[in-house]
């Protein structure tokens, strides 16, 4: 229950060069607070400050529990100097005693002056102080107590506050070890005061590292009773596949471009179209061979006149072995008549340089092997060549052949072909499928060729630069499996399930024309049976492997299961439910027709 009210109590600010300080000869008290046994420092703070006076007897009586730490005689002697008052501690205790001198606090024998009464009822009142309100004590079991006093006590307008909630800030001038929270109002005329400012706890240094002990011990022992369930207590994985039914559709599908949406009742889905534009440059060997002439063969040739009279054979005359090699001569030459030398004609010679009129190696005759001489001379003039004709040569060269420009064309428009598919499938973006277009539908135009030579002509190597477009249709595979999942739930056997997947097993183009492909669609619908990971836990906990695991195969809408322990050896599943991990695995997806 609330005490009742109390005067208000007056705070007093001085400044630090106007605070008094405490002598050893005190004036006479004005007023006397009596600390009870069970009062605290709180209580003793709130019965100083009720009082108002200048100068006050502290009347503590042994075994009290205010004032029996050096912490709360330096909180007193603080709030003295703060509030600028002398005080006096009239005790039978020894050690308070020490403590009073120590903190600069007179000291009296507890029999001089008024004695204080341990058994003094918690809420007596203090004998009344001239110029000041009425105090009355607070017991410490209170929760809470308000003193208040009337405007014309004029004690600056502060009144004793509640008993402070945890966690509740500390107030900056008053540093008070734990108990009643300090509030300042400001008074009213004619009226209640209203309350300001904030109110503010502050716990002990020993209240605070008690409950830090205590939290810090939680924490360690449950950290502790962790670890040792990770690492001493068994653990076991079980690995659950769900039964698995597949329930098939088929469906004519018209992928259109010029669909703004999907039509299930027509099976028509929307698509794009998509184009690439690829070129690349691609060589091979000429495989197409000749023999031409490097050098022409050369020699001397001997030219006899048979007739009476000289001849001059022109530059070019033709000359020409049995088998048909023919040479003409490089200069004009003379040759002289046939003389008569006794009774036997000598014919006249001349020498002149020939060639061969073809190149290479057929010009390369022997010697004696020319034995004719061509044209106006023949019948008169004799050839013959006393050595050898050299220098005749030949080499072979590469051709571009007909078949080379062929397969040059088909490899480099296949290659151009993939990498186009390749661009579409790339500008198709994710989770869409694209039908190429076809050939008749002017799939694979070549926009432009060029070949290094042509036909025929000397070349080692053939090159082909070219470039291409190519076509196709895109379209969402969602949309696909929407008209899918419609057509399925029209089936008898969709219609009292939840289909949880859609597979796609066989697709068979129909028909394709600029864009618009026919497709036939063959797929199935998967329903997986539902399992919850806590009803298998339930199942095995505590139990031996070979009953858990019949436990998991009576188990409905279970197809397969496994399980694996730590360590390996273990008889048992663990008895602590939360050392069982629980895996739901996925059916594998089924198979395509």
């Amino acid at each position: 229950m609330n005490p009742r009210p109390a005067p208000l109590i007056e705070r007093r600010q001085s400044r630090p060069s106007e605070r008094p300080t405490l002598r050893p000869a005190v004036p006479p008290a004005r007023a006397t607070v009596e600390v009870l046994r069970e009062d605290t420092i709180d209580a003793v703070i709130a019965a100083l400050r009720a009082t108002g006076g200048a100068t006050v007897r502290i009347v503590v009586p042994r075994d009290a529990r205010a004032l029996n730490r050096p912490e709360h005689v330096r909180f007193l002697a603080g709030f003295l100097r703060r509030e600028g008052c002398q005080a006096i501690i009239a005790t039978d205790d020894a050690v308070l005693a020490e403590l009073a001198a120590a903190g600069g606090i007179p000291t009296e024998p507890l029999g001089h002056g008024a004695e204080a009464r341990a058994d003094a009822p918690a809420g007596r009142a203090l004998p009344d102080l001239p110029g000041h309100a009425r105090a009355r004590r607070v017991a410490p079991h209170v929760p809470w107590s308000v003193l208040r006093s009337p405007p014309e006590a004029g004690l600056g307008g502060y009144a004793g506050a509640r008993r402070a909630a945890p966690g509740e800030p500390a107030d900056d001038e008053l540093d008070l070890p734990s108990g009643p929270v300090f509030r300042r109002v400001r008074p009213r005329a004619g009226g209640r005061p209203v309350r300001s400012g904030r109110d503010f706890d502050a716990p002990t240094t020993l209240h605070r590292l008690r409950i830090a002990r205590v939290a810090g011990l939680a924490v360690l022992v449950f950290l502790g009773y962790m670890a040792l369930a990770y690492f001493v207590f068994p653990s076991a994985t079980v690995v659950v596949t769900p039964h698995a039914t597949y329930l098939p559709v088929e469906l004519t599908v018209r992928v259109d471009p010029d669909a703004v949406e999907v039509d299930e009742r027509r099976g028509v889905i929307p698509a794009q179209i998509r184009e690439a534009v690829v070129r690349d440059t691609l060589s091979k060997p000429t495989t197409g061979r000749r023999r031409d002439t490097e050098s022409v063969a050369a020699g001397e040739v001997i030219l006899r006149n048979r007739t009476a009279q000289p001849l001059i054979a022109p530059r070019g005359t033709r000359v020409r072995t049995a088998d048909g090699v023919a040479f003409v001569t490089s200069s004009e030459v003379l040759i002289p008549p046939t003389l008569n030398v006794g009774d036997r004609p000598v014919p006249g010679e001349a020498r002149v340089l020939a060639v061969a009129e073809l190149g290479g190696m057929a010009g390369n005759v022997s010697a004696l092997a020319i034995a004719a001489v061509e044209g106006p001379f023949a019948g008169v003039l004799d050839a013959v060549n006393p050595r050898p004709f050299t220098g005749g040569a030949e080499r072979e060269v590469a051709l571009v052949a007909t078949k080379d420009r062929d397969e040059l064309l088909t490899t480099l428009r296949e290659r151009l072909q993939s990498s186009a598919v390749e661009e579409l499938k790339r500008q198709r973006g994710d989770q869409r499928s694209l039908v190429v277009w076809s050939p008749e539908s002017g799939n694979l135009e070549i926009l432009e060729k060029k070949f290094s030579a042509g036909a025929d002509e000397r070349a080692a190597n053939l090159s082909l630069d070219m470039s291409l477009r190519t076509r196709g249709t895109s379209f969402a595979n969602a949309d696909l499996e929407r008209l899918l999942a419609a057509a399925l739930a029209r089936t008898p056997a969709a219609r009292d399930v939840s289909v949880d997947r859609i597979y796609v097993t066989a697709t068979n183009l129909l028909s394709e024309q600029l864009g618009v492909v026919t497709l036939h669609v063959r797929a199935v619908g998967e329903v997986v049976a539902r399992i919850d990971r806590g009803a298998v836990r339930d199942r095995v906990t505590g139990r031996s492997i070979d009953e858990g695991l019949a436990a998991l195969g009576r188990m409905p809408g279970v197809a397969a299961y496994a399980a694996s322990h730590d360590p390996a050896d273990t008889a048992n599943f663990p008895r602590l439910g939360f050392r069982i991990d629980v895996k739901i695995e996925t059916p594998a997806p089924a198979p395509a027709s």
